[in-house]
């Protein structure tokens, strides 16, 4: 019974002692009423009711909660000064007025608002005189009418604003009497009009509200003087003028608190007709000039062009715009496109001519060729295989086929109004080796070597694009008559660049690498037709490439572009016509020829730029296949002696639709030792 006595009693004091301590809790927290304040005070506690400043030279700071259904401060002392910090709060739940400044002969020297001023109606209203308003925090009217209300014969003489004015509607300040000066480079905002002006007098606005959170400042009649705030390119006043009364005007200016870049700045003024800005519409800003200009005639709408020395900023156009700069990278994207063709067309071409010979003899296009059946090649063969570097049974080496082919390639691309023309200038050389696995089966390998010189236009501009390339490729006869053949393979990229910029008159250098892994898959068919052989085929490439990414050498107009990525896709229908040898008395001789129709169908390459010396501002262009089509023609003969030399000759076009062609010539030779 003791010990439930002790339990209960310990129970209840705790309860009690809880009680106790809501209830200091809670009276701890009523508001009392506000005092009238004088001299240097410090409002730190929370209160509430309507209260004033008496006294001349007050300096009140206030630091805690004010707070009323219908509160007012009223301003009952001259020179009064008001400080609000960012912990203090005037808030009016239903009061037409949270600060007066009515009486007369009385003044505030100062507002300062870093916290809250809130009220229903008018926030701040002024009939006299505020020396400085200066906000940092937040003024708003809760239910309209305006956060701040200039009337009768007041006067704010500087109007500072870096925080939030707002009122859902009428306006965010309404003057109806005088102020001097209105710095804003925070938001003011009403769904009415932000400022209303039109039966008062504000002498200057100064604004950057606008185009970074496009919110231009809306302003209702003229201020007399208005000046831009520009912060930055993204960053910069913008001003709408609504109910613009007849015969007045305003004068335009950069403020001093500006930054300015070579830029055109955009709507900087709304609603403003050509007679209704000052006469002064162009103007200085250090080394800088400007130039304030209607965007069409009758439009309303302003734009505010900068420029500037090159020892003050470069005034940086589009890289593209300039037709060598497009041609640059154009060229070197078709330029491996083309490279890739080439290739699979050779190693293509090399798996037919085997098929359509007796023997497995090189290709047409000999610069360095061996036929497999001959002694001295095979003893050679013998000596690798001795060595251990190469172990193949006697009984296939004639199955061995040493090929190449070189070509000087010329070519030409038309150019147009944006891009400049394209002279080519190049030379291959494509080497491989072939084994006949079996009837059915044809293995190789080949390695090639490209080297392009692309002339851009006339001034000096150029590419040098070095490829080269490793392949297999294999071919599979699924008839007597039908084959399909596959090729993979890999390239690695070299590209030099100069580029003649005529903004500057300046050659441009840089070097960027890249690779490319492509494949192709072709179908054909062998008829044999008395002394010729009919080969129709089909073919599809496929390749994805990358070229990295690099800077040009150092100068006031130098590019630094990023990596590229290239996709391609080509479809080729041809037909490859032989002519069995026709037999003289010395020579004996082999025409051949193809056609081949080609559609191109890759993707486009995005290239993104930059100046070196602005790596704020990215350029984008996007560049297509030079051509959507093709045809291409090829014309060969082989002259054998009796005494194992070869001669061959051709020539291979390509026409583009619509861009130009690309041709290639040579003279090959062969010996059977």
């Amino acid at each position: 019974m003791v010990r439930k006595n002790f339990y209960t009693n310990k129970i209840i004091s705790i309860l009690c002692t809880t009680v106790l301590i809501l209830l200091i809790s809670t009276f701890s927290k009523v508001s009392y009423a506000c005092d009238d304040v004088s001299g240097t005070t410090t409002i730190s506690s929370d209160c509430s009711s309507a209260f004033s400043i008496t006294g001349s030279n007050a300096d009140i700071t206030l630091s805690a909660t004010v707070s009323s259904a219908n509160m007012s401060l009223t301003n009952s002392g001259t020179n009064s000064s008001l400080t609000i910090t960012s912990s203090g709060s005037l808030i009016s739940t239903n009061g037409g007025i949270v600060i007066a400044n009515t009486v007369a002969g009385k003044s505030f020297d100062l507002i300062s608002n870093a916290g809250t001023i809130s009220g229903t109606y008018f926030t701040i209203r002024n009939q006299k005189t505020i020396t400085t308003l200066t906000n940092t925090g937040t003024i708003t009217a809760t239910e309209g009418n305006a956060a701040v209300l200039n009337q009768s014969s007041a006067t704010i003489t500087t109007f500072t604003n870096s925080g939030t004015i707002s009122a859902p509607s009428g306006s965010g300040i309404n003057n109806t009497a005088t102020i001097t000066t209105l710095t804003n480079t925070g938001t003011i905002t009403s769904s009415g009009t932000d400022i209303s002006n039109f039966a008062g007098t504000m002498v200057t606005l100064n604004n950057s509200q606008g185009k970074n959170g496009d919110d231009p400042l809306r302003l209702e009649r003229f201020s007399t003087n208005y000046n831009i705030i520009i912060n930055s390119t993204s960053d910069y006043g913008q001003l709408l003028l609504t109910n613009v009364e007849n015969g007045t005007s305003t004068n335009f200016g950069i403020h001093s608190s500006s930054t300015l870049a070579c830029e055109t700045y955009s709507n900087v003024i709304d609603g403003v007709a050509s007679g209704e800005i000052g006469s002064a519409k162009t103007g200085t800003f250090g080394d800088y000039s400007w130039t304030l200009s209607e965007t069409s005639s009758g439009s309303e709408t302003w734009d505010l062009t900068v420029t500037g020395s090159v020892s003050t900023c470069n005034t940086f156009t589009s890289p593209f715009l300039d037709s060598d700069s497009l041609a640059i990278v154009d060229g070197q994207i078709n330029g491996i496109f083309n490279n890739t063709l080439n290739t699979v067309q050779t190693i293509h071409s090399r798996m037919g001519y085997i098929r359509m010979k007796e023997k497995n003899l090189s290709n047409q296009n000999i610069q360095l060729a061996y036929n497999g059946n001959n002694k001295e090649i095979r003893n050679i063969i013998k000596l690798v295989d001795s060595s251990k570097m190469l172990n193949l049974e006697d009984e296939y080496l004639s199955n061995i086929g040493f090929w190449s082919e070189g070509s000087i390639d010329l070519g030409k691309i038309s150019g147009d109004s944006s891009s400049s023309s394209k002279s080519i200038f190049g030379n291959n050389i494509t080497v491989g080796i072939d084994i006949n696995m079996n009837d059915n089966y044809h293995l190789g390998f080949a390695l090639g070597d490209s080297r392009d010189e692309i002339k851009i236009g006339s001034s000096g501009s150029n590419i040098d694009l070095h490829i080269t390339t490793i392949s297999s490729y294999h071919s599979l006869a699924l008839s007597k008559t039908q084959y399909v053949d596959f090729v993979f393979g890999y390239g690695d990229i070299k590209v030099d660049t100069d580029r003649f910029y005529s903004s500057d008159s300046i050659t441009y250098s840089g070097k960027r690498n890249g690779n490319q892994y492509f494949s192709s898959i072709g179908f054909n068919i062998i008829e044999e037709k008395n002394k010729y052989t009919i080969n129709p085929f089909g073919r599809l490439d496929i390749g994805y490439g990358k070229l990295e990414h690099y800077t040009e050498s150092t100068g006031t107009n130098a590019l630094h572009y990023e990596s590229v990525h290239l996709h391609q896709k080509n479809s080729a229908l041809g037909l490859h016509l032989l002519r069995k040898g026709i037999n003289g008395k010395a020579l004996t001789f082999t025409p051949h020829g193809t056609i081949e129709f080609g559609s191109d169908s890759s993707q486009s390459s995005k290239i993104i730029t930059n100046y070196t010396s602005d790596n704020t501002t990215l350029y984008e262009t996007n560049i297509s296949p030079a051509s959507s089509a093709y045809f291409r023609q090829k014309i060969s003969i082989d002259i054998s002696s009796k005494n194992n030399l070869m001669i061959n000759i051709f020539y291979d076009r390509v026409d583009r639709q619509n861009k130009g062609y690309d041709q290639k010539v040579g003279v090959g030779l062969k010996y059977n030792f």
